[in-house]
């Protein structure tokens, strides 16, 4: 059975008929005046009038130009507790980062108030050993009781081939590879992971990066 891309159009913020879902391929649709029916519309389903044509959502773009997540990485940040509009209170982590010399950001602050604190456990993609691998997104355990900003001040230097990285503006976030990695937000959105010695790129943005760490569907980039 083949399989379409549909790309849904701008369904305007006044007047919108809901009961003509629009299926348009305009240009010019930002999130916020993009309307998907998902009782009618779901991903994987069929839907008339094309009974034969399956909806997908690939090349679908989310906010700031990312894509749409990998149905693996959906289903396990759902089951994690994560839904869209979820937005936590950070206070606790604004103090903490402060207190170790982080002044947080705008980018930061967002990732934290819709993903902070979820933990996922699954079985490590290829593992011989039936390894059960864990991810948090939590910045408690990421800086422990003794990190602080200067902690990632030599770290450029470490791995100076890291040229993408214009400023030396770390922000823990989390922790991965069985909290044996620091995971780490760029204020250009960009994430890496880091122990000593090894320095290992995640994503050019948000929904790369959950791909990688949390779906295991994309390979992350490792600095020599």
């Amino acid at each position: 059975m083949d399989t379409v891309d549909i790309y849904f159009g701008y369904s305007g913020k006044k007047g919108y008929n809901s009961s003509k879902p629009d299926y348009m391929y305009g240009a010019g649709a930002d999130i916020d005046g993009i309307f998907l029916n998902t009782k009618t519309v779901k991903m994987g389903e069929y839907a008339p009038p094309c009974d034969n044509c399956k909806i997908t959502f690939n090349g679908f773009l989310m906010p700031y130009g990312e894509r749409y997540m990998n149905d693996i990485t959906l289903k396990r940040l759902e089951e994690s507790g994560w839904f869209l509009e979820r937005k936590i209170n950070i206070e606790e982590i604004k103090e903490l980062y402060e207190q170790r010399g982080f002044k947080l950001i705008d980018i930061v602050q967002r990732f934290l108030e819709n993903y902070g604190m979820l933990e996922f456990r699954f079985p490590k993609k290829g593992s011989p050993f039936n390894t059960i691998e864990m991810v948090s997104f939590n910045p408690f355990s990421a800086l422990g009781n003794n990190i602080r900003k200067d902690f990632f001040n030599g770290l450029l230097e470490e791995f100076p081939e890291a040229a993408e990285i214009k400023e030396n503006e770390f922000y823990p976030i989390g922790e991965i590879a069985r909290g044996n990695m620091i995971l780490l937000m760029t204020k250009e959105g960009k994430f890496f992971s880091y122990t000593d010695g090894c320095l290992v790129k995640n994503g050019e943005n948000i929904s790369e990066m959950l791909d990688c760490v949390v779906g295991e569907i994309c390979r992350p980039y490792i600095y020599d």
